[in-house]
């Protein structure tokens, strides 16, 4: 049920990813006037007369225009700053990949540390620290080298959140929400770039540059004001030690009804047949069976730990529990029994066997093979499709072929963006994310094509349509889907590693992409969107052969649905 609590922490929670579309975005529409300090290219000079107004003499005009030298040596920005940083088209290209830099970082070896050892939302609170201080760097640069940092700072938080937002989101999605509230993720980061596109729009100056810039600051003061506002996952308290109390308070906030249990016993059956699946059938790098046969004694390191009432959560019988000294009543059937000992309820998310798969366990043991196949096919597939060469570079394609529309192009394509992803997020739940998929990539396969050929006979008009077709079938299932499937086909004890690794392919292929694009489209000129079509055509077989449909199951339904497959 949706509540306003539900969407609160919801929308408090996407502002992440908010974020870091607006810094996908930011350095889209002012790359010319940031690097250029050639007079004939950007008529920086008349910066200086504006201050002035237009009620003065022609000569006195022309005394300022002759008087301002090279603005990155005489300012003209408060504070004596330069009104542009000269870079040539591989520095430009560098800085830009930054954040990829930043991302993968974060994103394999920070974000998800973060998550499990503070909580999401303190998490999203500290990571908020990096994006406030690069946009500060970043605003507030003199040269090529501050800039660089700043993005690379900017890339870390990004990377932390591309981690943390869908994690979190998945979490307090109610389960017939799951795919609508999931592609919040999504929309979050296109409507920032939309955001990002439209201060461009306005403030590609010399000095308004700046601004853009520093509205990543902002937000992430923003953001710093809405989480205390929000409620922890109540899955990750439930992990806790005596966490189920504070748990199933935080579930009651966001459903809007006491009566929680139902959903509780849903998360800990899942967790319990994982775990039970990993003790009894689990084979090991090693070729030994995990778990505890022969009676050995299980350790942290094992699946499951020895069936024991926690010491945090004693019987009370009498149907209640008490957990962290607080009573919990138990009003639905099979959360607790008088007189019995602890059942699987709390036994499984309390111990900790709950949070045991390492990043390298992940990727190395084979129960994982079918959803690690998943995950890099589907993180690949968003990046080598080209949608972020196209998100990077738009304006600097268009102004090419439309020279006085270019900028506003790249704000009609962000706004189409902005509303596939809507209608995304209303099929997720009624197509299904394979099918979305499968359309998707075959849809970008054919405007990657068309946008080939428009480029390379110069139909400025056609490009333009080819470039629009190809986001909204970007935004329709390779935009969302990669993020919303990572715990959908991955078992709770390793949806944190999963979503490590899941993310670091996406970033370390995003860098790639972004690095090499500019250099390949100076090489190939339209020809470069053939190499992404047949990328789509490959991603579009792998994704029939391999991608699972979700659409209405829980994780355990869909893990059950390969076990005893001897298939990839």
């Amino acid at each position: 049920m949706a509540t306003p609590a539900l969407y609160f922490n919801a929308l408090a929670i996407a502002l992440g990813s908010f974020q870091y579309g607006h810094h996908i975005g930011e350095l889209n529409s002012p790359q010319k006037v940031i690097t250029s300090c050639d007079p004939s290219v950007i008529d920086w000079q008349v910066e200086p007369v504006r201050a002035y107004g237009n009620g003065i003499s022609d000569s006195a005009r022309e005394k300022l225009l002759a008087s301002a030298g090279p603005p990155s040596v005489t300012g003209g920005v408060p504070g004596g700053l330069p009104m542009c940083i000269p870079m040539t088209d591989s520095e430009w290209s560098v800085l830009v990949a930054f954040l990829t830099v930043g991302g993968l970082l974060g994103s394999l070896f920070i974000g998800g540390r973060m998550a499990d050892r503070f909580g999401r939302r303190r998490a999203m609170m500290a990571n908020n620290v990096f994006l406030l201080l690069g946009s500060i760097v970043m605003g507030q640069a003199g040269a090529y080298g501050p800039m660089v940092f700043g993005r690379f700072l900017i890339g870390i938080g990004c990377g932390n959140f591309t981690v943390i937002v869908p994690l979190y989101l998945a979490e307090i999605s109610p389960p017939d929400l799951r795919g609508t509230l999931g592609t919040m993720n999504q929309l979050g980061i296109v409507v920032g770039i939309l955001f990002s596109q439209v201060l461009g729009l306005y403030l590609s100056t010399s000095t308004g540059w700046r601004v853009i810039l520093l509205a990543g600051a902002a937000l992430s003061v923003l953001q710093l004001l809405m989480l205390p506002f929000c409620v922890e996952s109540p899955r990750y308290m439930a992990l806790q030690p005596g966490g189920l109390y504070m748990a199933r308070r935080a579930l009651q906030t966001l459903r809007g009804r006491s009566d929680v249990n139902g959903e509780i016993r849903d998360w800990t059956r899942q967790d319990d047949r994982a775990a039970l699946a990993e003790e009894e059938g689990f084979v090991g790098p090693a070729g030994s069976r995990g778990g505890g046969g022969g009676g050995e004694e299980a350790t942290n390191t094992d699946p499951l730990l020895p069936r024991t009432p926690p010491s945090h959560a004693p019987s009370n019988g009498g149907g209640q529990t008490t957990v962290g000294g607080s009573r919990l009543e138990d009003d639905d059937e099979g959360l607790q029994d008088a007189g019995q000992p602890q059942p699987k309820v709390f036994d499984a998310i309390n111990t900790p066997a709950s949070v045991g798969v390492s990043v390298i366990e992940f990727v190395t043991w084979p129960r994982y093979r079918r959803p690690l196949g998943i995950l890099t096919l589907v993180q690949l597939s968003q990046q080598l499709s080209g949608i972020n060469g196209v998100m990077f570079y738009s304006t600097a394609i268009m102004s090419t072929i439309l020279p006085t529309s270019g900028a506003m192009i790249t704000v009609y394509i962000s706004m189409v963006n902005v509303a596939m992803t809507l209608i995304a997020a209303y099929l997720m739940d009624r197509a299904g994310r394979r099918t979305l998929l499968l359309v998707s990539s075959s849809a970008m396969g054919v405007s990657s094509a068309v946008l080939a050929m428009s480029l390379n006979y110069e139909l400025p008009m056609l490009s333009a349509v080819a470039i629009i077709a190809f986001v909204a079938s970007f935004a329709i299932g390779l935009g969302p889907v990669p993020f919303l499937i990572i715990p959908e086909v991955v078992d709770t004890h390793a949806v944190g590693s999963a979503s490590s690794y899941a993310l670091s392919v996406n970033w370390t292929t995003n860098f790639i992409v972004s690095v090499l694009f500019l250099q390949l489209k100076n090489w190939l000129g339209g020809s470069v969107f053939f190499l992404f079509a047949f990328f789509l055509a490959g991603i579009t077989y792998g994704t029939y052969h391999v991608v699972p449909e979700t659409k209405g199951k829980t994780t355990d339904e869909v893990i059950r649905s390969w076990q005893n497959s001897d298939g990839f």
